[in-house]
């Protein structure tokens, strides 16, 4: 007798089991369906509802180098100093920081187009640019990682060389992106080296 009531009592705990295991997936699709909703903007453009995580997870992450290549002489290396990772969205005259998750750090102006309220950035509501950046706490300064979008065009598929060349020139060519001042609250810099 007590053999069948345990019987029942494992199969009543598996039931149960899985029907926790379902509302959990359920609320997890449920979740990410509205994470992933569109919202319609005024220009009736679509755009994802939370871009700034969109753009976060775009971001590279370094790996440990275990081995040395062969081709070593080809690679190319991004100084990467001791500080947070971030990357930096200038967007509608304003600039802001958003962690990996997309949770914002931080908001300032830059010099970056779309970054602030002076004469020579081009307004332009839906137009960004957007840098894969660590900010050095001690420096108070962005190191440039990587380009992620340069005023409204995606960067993310063409390949490492010509991105960090790219970014690079864009960077030299705004005076006073490497020093502090009230249109650029703090200095840029890039450091790739060739190996």
């Amino acid at each position: 007798y007590f053999i069948e009531i345990i019987k029942n009592l494992d199969s009543i705990v598996l039931i149960k089991r899985d029907q926790q295991i379902n509302e959990r997936r359920n609320t997890k699709n449920d979740a990410d369906n509205s994470f992933m909703e569109i919202d319609e903007r005024k220009n009736g453009t679509m755009v994802p509802s939370n871009e700034a995580y969109e753009l976060a997870t775009s971001m590279m992450y370094s790996e440990w180098m275990l081995e040395t290549p062969e081709d070593i002489d080809s690679w190319i290396a991004v100084l990467c100093p001791e500080g947070k990772r971030c990357c930096v969205i200038a967007q509608d005259n304003k600039t802001k920081t958003v962690n990996k998750f997309g949770t914002t750090l931080n908001n300032f102006p830059s010099l970056f187009p779309y970054g602030c309220r002076v004469s020579n950035n081009c307004p332009s509501h839906r137009k960004r640019t957007v840098l894969d950046c660590v900010y050095s706490f001690k420096l108070k300064k962005y190191y440039v990682l990587d380009i992620i979008e340069w005023m409204g065009v995606p960067y993310t598929d063409f390949d490492a060389e010509f991105r960090f060349y790219f970014v690079q020139s864009k960077l030299s060519e705004i005076p006073g992106i490497n020093e502090k001042s009230t249109t650029n609250f703090y200095p840029f810099e890039v450091k790739i080296l060739n190996i």
